[in-house]
């Protein structure tokens, strides 16, 4: 291989050389045309034989380096086959089974989900507050509806939120709502009370409420309308988490409260014990993931159209309005993915969507919560304190068509 092409440029240079020295000769010596004539056709037949060579040369050139590369890729090949056996399982996917995924079985893509630690449960429902006709507390349609709730999929309650109309009750009110659901369900149902207000020493106050009335938990949310800084915030769920052994879920929805807790901030109170986990409802599962991560809290879903989302983006659970009517079905939905069943928890999530349209896409949720539950038969009216109207019959038509759709009313 290597004699070929030292010959190349010999072959190349040597009789042009040649022929221009000759020339040069016959030129100064002035032999005349006829030996210049002579002399020019020996170097033509020269050039020739030079040219034929190197056609040659380049031809066995061309050839070699095509068999090298033939035995280059075949060897390369035989090293991959070679990998590929010694080395199938890292290599290969599994063979798919035809049948269908079981609950409780590993999907073959994903390997067994295991859902992180929920502190406060997995199903979750922000409870509404029965009142009379006439608007005052039903203390009775209280532990009706929380016993309702632990009896179909719920294994935790948030009492006092917003969808409990926490606006329009007094601190006294909460203390008895509270104490209600306490008696009622608190021997299998996390009791997490609504503390939230942007009114910090309010907050510490029902924070000290809850404690004595027995909660497991509080919901503390960014304080609404009075927009605080970042700086504000820290200072805020400090100063409440301070005046209680309560462990706090923290609330993030800024289309509500005008202000938004920002990923720095999360990091800066997860360093306080007490707060533990986060509702979301920004609705950003990339951004929930990253704070997952550089925090160790608990996310939890604050909004039932990213129920499943979060789910599969490292949630411990929901905290749902839906849940009036769907707690079974989000219990199972929960299970499914914790099994790594993702086919089997889209299913149930895909039926639900008609509820949670209803529900949740045509009215505050208070409003249709109430209509559910009055449907269900768990309570006998739908009142709201204002600013909010109880939910009108073509609302509550909504509601009726989507809950008997979705098979959970007869």
């Amino acid at each position: 291989m290597l004699l070929p092409v030292l010959l190349l440029p010999v072959l190349l240079v040597v009789p042009g050389l040649l022929a221009v020295l000759l020339l040069a000769v016959l030129l100064l010596t002035g032999l005349g045309l006829p030996v210049l004539l002579v002399v020019a056709g020996g170097l033509s037949a020269v050039l020739r034989v030079s040219l034929r060579l190197v056609l040659w040369l380049v031809l066995r050139l061309v050839g070699l380096a095509g068999r090298l590369a033939v035995r280059l890729v075949l060897w390369l090949v035989g090293i991959g086959w070679v990998l590929a056996v010694a080395h199938a399982d890292e290599y290969m996917p599994p063979l798919r089974s035809t049948a269908s995924p079981a609950l409780g079985t590993t999907m073959d893509n994903l390997g067994r989900m295991s859902l992180p630690a929920g502190p406060f449960g997995r199903v979750l429902t922000a409870m509404v507050t029965p009142f009379t006709a006439d608007g005052r507390l039903d203390l009775d349609g209280v532990a009706r509806v929380a016993t309702h709730l632990a009896d179909h999929g719920n294994d935790g309650l948030v009492v006092s939120g917003t969808t409990g109309e926490a606006p329009t009750t007094s601190v006294a009110e909460d203390g008895e709502i509270l104490r209600a659901v306490v008696s009622a369900v608190g021997d299998r149902c996390t009791v997490v009370a609504g503390i939230g207000t942007n009114h910090t020493e309010h907050s510490v106050e029902l924070a000290r409420q809850a404690q004595e009335a027995g909660a497991d938990g509080a919901l503390l949310v960014t304080p609404y309308y009075s927009k605080p800084s970042q700086a504000g915030l820290v200072a805020h769920f400090d100063a409440v988490a301070a005046a209680s052994d309560l462990r706090i879920m923290v609330y993030d929805i800024p289309g509500r409260t005008g202000v938004s807790i920002e990923a720095e901030t999360f990091a800066r109170i997860a360093e306080n014990e007490k707060i533990v986990a986060v509702k979301d409802a920004v609705g950003d599962l990339y951004r929930g993931v990253r704070i997952m991560q550089e925090t160790g809290l608990s996310y939890y879903s604050g909004d039932d159209v990213l129920n499943l989302g979060w789910l599969t983006h490292g949630g411990a659970g929901v905290v749902s309005v839906v849940g009036h009517v769907a707690g079974e079905q989000y219990a199972d939905m929960v299970a499914r993915v914790d099994a790594g069943d993702l086919d089997g928890a889209l299913k149930v999530y895909g039926e639900l969507v008609p509820v949670v349209d209803a529900i949740m896409g045509r009215a505050p949720g208070v409003m249709t919560a109430k209509a559910a539950m009055q449907l269900l038969g768990v309570h006998d009216n739908r009142t709201v304190r204002l600013p909010l109207v109880e939910a009108d019959d073509a609302l509550v038509d909504v509601v009726r068509t989507a809950l008997i759709e979705a098979g959970l009313l007869s």
